[in-house]
This record gives structure tokens, C-alpha cells and sequence, in this order.
């Protein structure tokens, strides 16, 4: 998605921070990849030789692979927040950094002529077993994340602006889905709805948003309203100048295409990121 954070210095909001869990797996996730990439070539070098006892080629070679795959990692968006995201992506994400360094390596060993005293076998090991081990963490991590939310805690509060049919079916996707760790609390009436929102409690008109926002420190404000209504649209993005809070648009024109925007998919509907605070949630 576009992120564009943007944060004001006027803002008395007290700045949201992630909960200890989020946080936490955080760490864990970006601290497994290193570590995955030794181990696996640890338990690759294993099955290939019948010892951990590594030679110097190939403690050099991992040693610099994982360094590569550190500066990977951290240009790529992998470290992102993955949440209301389907693992499906994520883990297309994961296979691509993978492949990247591992092609990396082989152009490194190909160039310093050490391609020829490695073993293929170790090798594909190396980037199959260290490609597994670093799903399975986003796996597990997944499953925490979902047994965690499901209970309430972990979440990111929502309202909508604006009633339409695809803006009911987002509600209703997040209420099914208790593992995408959003709770919707409301929702703005403006002069552009098609529809009211049901299963959500109606907070009146758009006037009243910024006020709402901030009082209730609402992590995100998405916007359901048609492509066409740009002045309902730059009101209310006005009214939340000086917010913290995503904000998201949820068009009604499925086909609409953006030059350097990026359309993903949160609940079965295309969704345009239009703000993001940076520090706010770590990737989960």
C-alpha cells in the first residue's frame, strides 16, 4: 500500500503505541530470519557431511549470505504490519527476499570461484530448510495473533465515513474474522451514503469525526465513499490534519487505477492506504 505518514506537531493525542504482544512478535520475527538462515545451513551442512563442524568456505559463505539477507530484509517490506493481510502474501513476500539472497550468494560464489566446491545438495538444503523454518515462525506467529484477538486483545479500533453495500461487507468481514485484530465502533453518516451500516453503532454526522477520533484515540478512519464526492472527501481528510489515526479509502469503482498507488485485498475488498503512522504497529 501508500504510506504517507504524516504527523502533526499540534496534536494533543497521546501518541498510540503497540501492545506488548505486537511488539514482541516483532522481535521474534525479525530475529528468526538470521537465524533460520544459520541454522538451516548448520542442519543442511549436517545431512550433506554428517557433522555441524563447518569448514572455513562455508562459514565465510554463510556469515556474508545472512549479512545480505539482513540489508534484504530491512529494504524490503517483509517487516511490514501484515495485519488484516492473508498469510498467502506475506509468504509470497518471505519466498521472493528469499530467493533474492540466494541468488545473490551463488553470483558471490560464482565470481570468487567457490560455486565448484559446493555441494548442490547442501545448497538446495540450505534454502529450503532455512525458507521453511522462517514460515513456520509467521505461521506460529499467525496462530498467537489469532488465538490473542479472538480474546479481545490486541486491537486496533476502526470507524467508517460513509454508507455503502461494500462498506457493510468489510464490517462483516472483520466480525468474522476476529484474527484480523480490528473492531469497528462506529460509523459517520455524510450526504453521499447509499446505504445505512447495520451491526454498528451510527455516531451521527461527519462533523463530529475529528472530535470522535481524538477523544477515543481511533487507530484508523476509513473512508467508503465514491470516487466522485472528492470535496466530502478533502473535508474529511481535513478534519483529520492533525490525527495519528490510518486512514484508508474503500472505493466504490473496484477498476480504479492509480499511477504509483497499489491496491491490496483486507476482508475479500480492495482497499487504498491514504495515510499510515510509521511507528505505529509493528508487523503481526
Amino acid at each position: 500500500m501508500l504510506l504517507m505518514p504524516i504527523r502533526s506537531e499540534e496534536t494533543t493525542a497521546p501518541e498510540r503505541t503497540a501492545s506488548k504482544f505486537t511488539a514482541a512478535t516483532g522481535v521474534v520475527r525479525r530475529a528468526a530470519d538470521p537465524l533460520m538462515m544459520v541454522g538451516g545451513a548448520l542442519l543442511a551442512y549436517r545431512i550433506r557431511y554428517g557433522s555441524f563442524r563447518m569448514d572455513t568456505d562455508h562459514i565465510s559463505l554463510t556469515v556474508l549470505t545472512t549479512l545480505f539477507g539482513l540489508l534484504v530484509f530491512g529494504s524490503s517490506s517483509l517487516y511490514r504490519s501484515w495485519r488484516g493481510r492473508g498469510i498467502t502474501t506475506e509468504l509470497v513476500t518471505l519466498s521472493l527476499c528469499w530467493s533474492l539472497i540466494f541468488a545473490g550468494m551463488l553470483f558471490y560464489a560464482t565470481v570468487v570461484q567457490l560455486v565448484g566446491e559446493l555441494s548442490r545438495l547442501w545448497l538446495g538444503a540450505w534454502a529450503g530448510i532455512s525458507l521453511g523454518g522462517a514460515a513456520a515462525v509467521r505461521l506460529g506467529l499467525r496462530g498467537c495473533a489469532a488465538w490473542v484477538r479472538a480474546r479481545g486483545m490486541d486491537l486496533r479500533t476502526a470507524v467508517i465515513v460513509g454508507g455503502n453495500p461494500d462498506a457493510q461487507r468489510i464490517v462483516e468481514a472483520m466480525r468474522r474474522n476476529p484474527w484480523m485484530g480490528i473492531k469497528v465502533v462506529g460509523w459517520f453518516a455524510t450526504s453521499a451514503d447509499r446505504c445505512a451500516l447495520h451491526g454498528i453503532r451510527p455516531m451521527g454526522r461527519v462533523d463530529r469525526l475529528a472530535e470522535f477520533v481524538e477523544s477515543r484515540h481511533i487507530d484508523q478512519v476509513w473512508i467508503a465513499l465514491p470516487m466522485r464526492e472528492q470535496g466530502q472527501i478533502a473535508y474529511v481528510l481535513r478534519q483529520l490534519d492533525h490525527s495519528t489515526a490510518d486512514i484508508k479509502l474503500l472505493p466504490d469503482l473496484f477498476g480504479l487505477q492509480l499511477l504509483n498507488h497499489s491496491v491490496e485485498q483486507i476482508g475479500g475488498l480492495p482497499v487504498l492506504n491514504l495515510r499510515s503512522s510509521p511507528s505505529m504497529d509493528p508487523p503481526i
